[in-house]
């Protein structure tokens, strides 16, 4: 078809120490910065235009995985909410009861 690009979809893989010292995390609830370094956030393209999956890993365990949609990311980016908001929210999503028993 003239004019359609096909995009290669890849997964992207950040550490959440990465993503902390970058600005985008904030926090963890319950684990201490000096843990995020054992967290990898790893985030897939789906079949759906602008949707991914999220998913969080401690130590090379899958303990969280979840499905962002771009345009509800943004429509709460311009909303009251603030977009940062929602990350801490998502995050403490992916925190799992399981990961604070690894760390005890």
């Amino acid at each position: 078809m003239l004019g359609h690009k096909t995009m290669k979809k890849e997964t992207l893989k950040y550490s959440a120490s990465k993503l902390y010292n970058k600005g985008i995390l904030l926090a963890i609830d319950g684990l201490p910065e000096n843990q995020f370094k054992n967290v990898l956030f790893e985030i897939v393209p789906t079949n759906t235009d602008c949707v991914f999956e999220i998913h969080a890993k401690f130590m090379g365990v899958r303990m969280e995985s979840v499905d962002v949609n771009v345009q509800v990311c943004l429509c709460i980016y311009f909303s009251s909410m603030r977009f940062h908001e929602f990350l801490e929210f998502f995050f403490r999503i992916c925190y799992s009861s399981n990961m604070r028993e690894s760390l005890s």
